[in-house]
């Protein structure tokens, strides 16, 4: 090999080993480069993991107070659901003990009227019928006949003739049987009228009488409402109803439930039990009176029909039917007329001298009718504008006092 072919193998591996340092070089910095990237991929990792454990723990946390609120809670519940069941368990008892003063407070006040709670025969006649107290007839053939077929009979005739066609002879002939076998179930036309009435008022009324009341009026008026005029849907059905309420004093049991029922439409207000007493005692005489005028519209021709002027026999001998109060007491039970016996307890039907020159509520009637023009006016003002509608100014009287 000559000098030159020497100096170009030299050449040629000087090259070679350049070529060499370079791609070690390069795959120096391809490691460094990976190198780097790996420990940023890492550190990525290495974050996302203490975020992943910051979130869990976050998490756990948020169960752990809401598990502590909710044990709370239900600590804070049951809690409370003790204090009300011995305030339910308190309220029992007093609502017991009241009870038993109120049946105590009845039963005293029966004896001193003469009578025993609880004994039919403390009843006379009418009422014993009423809530039929009174047994059948004891002596002759079997019975033939019901309280009730005999009641329906005497309906079914007032219904068409008016209430002065009904007679005993009158019932027993559409009966079939004679007028002395009728006496052997009712022992008088008193006795009648009454099982009449308390039977009738428990019909099916028929269709409204009054308008309906405004579509946005509070629930206790559309309860009152619609008991005033199931009273004259009543009187349109059986037109002779008002003429023998007059002529009735005696309480049977359908009459004191509509009595029930009518404190029972004022229960959720908060009106005094003694007021609303007042408030169904105005709108009975205001459904009375308008009864009357529909019966007298109704009641068919040629009848003459009009109230009976005899009254029971024994109305004035027995104290109860002269002391309303105490003829609820002796008639209604705190269970059986909740509504009646809240009203007895503060006196609501207690006889006694009212506040307005001794009438009774007939203060109380005018001024809740009053009110009700009051709220007329003061609609009738709105609806006209400012200063429109008020008629003439009143004179002064000052230079009267000049």
């Amino acid at each position: 090999m000559n000098e030159r072919d020497r100096q170009r193998a030299e050449q040629a591996a000087e090259k070679e080993r350049q070529r060499a340092e370079r791609d070690r070089q390069r795959a120096a910095e391809i490691a460094e480069k990976e190198r780097v990237a790996a420990e940023r991929q890492a550190a990525r990792l290495e974050r996302d993991r203490r975020r992943l454990e910051e979130a869990a723990e976050k998490e756990a946390a948020a169960r752990r107070r809401e598990h502590e609120r909710a044990v709370e809670g239900a600590a804070k519940e049951a809690a409370q659901a003790a204090r009300e069941a011995v305030r339910a368990a308190l309220d029992a008892q007093v609502k017991a003990q009241r009870a038993e003063r109120q049946a105590e407070r009845a039963r005293l006040r029966a004896e001193a009227a003469g009578l025993t709670p609880g004994r039919p025969a403390d009843l006379p006649s009418p009422l014993a019928a009423l809530w039929r107290t009174a047994e059948g007839p004891r002596r002759g053939p079997r019975p033939t006949l019901t309280l009730d077929q005999i009641t329906q009979a005497a309906i079914t005739l007032a219904d068409a003739e008016g209430l002065r066609a009904v007679s005993m002879a009158r019932v027993a002939e559409a009966l079939g049987v004679t007028t002395m076998a009728l006496y052997r179930y009712v022992t008088s036309k008193d006795e009648l009228l009454g099982l009449m009435y308390d039977a009738a008022i428990a019909d099916e009324p028929g269709p409204e009488v009054l308008a309906p009341p405004a579509a946005d009026a509070p629930a206790w008026r559309v309860r009152l409402h619609a008991w005033c005029d199931r009273q004259l849907a009543l009187t349109v059905r059986h037109p002779w109803l008002m003429h023998a309420a007059d002529a009735i004093p005696a309480l049977g049991p359908r009459r004191v439930q509509m009595l029930e029922e009518g404190l029972e439409t004022l229960a959720d207000t908060p009106l005094p039990v003694g007021q609303r007493v007042e408030v169904l005692g105005a709108a009975s005489l205001l459904m009375l009176s308008e009864g009357m005028l529909l019966a007298a519209a109704l009641a068919p021709r040629g009848t003459g029909d009009a109230p009976p002027t005899d009254q029971p026999a024994g109305a004035a001998a027995h104290p109860a039917l002269v002391d309303f109060g105490g003829l609820l007491r002796l008639l209604t039970t705190p269970d059986t007329h909740p509504r009646v016996w809240e009203a007895l307890e503060v006196g609501g039907f207690d006889d006694e001298p009212g506040t307005d020159g001794g009438y009774g509520g007939a203060g109380f009637r005018v001024d809740l009718l009053l009110d009700g023009v009051a709220h007329l006016v003061a609609a009738a003002e709105a609806a006209a504008g400012p200063g429109a509608g008020a008629g003439p100014a009143a004179p002064s009287t000052t230079a009267d006092h000049d």
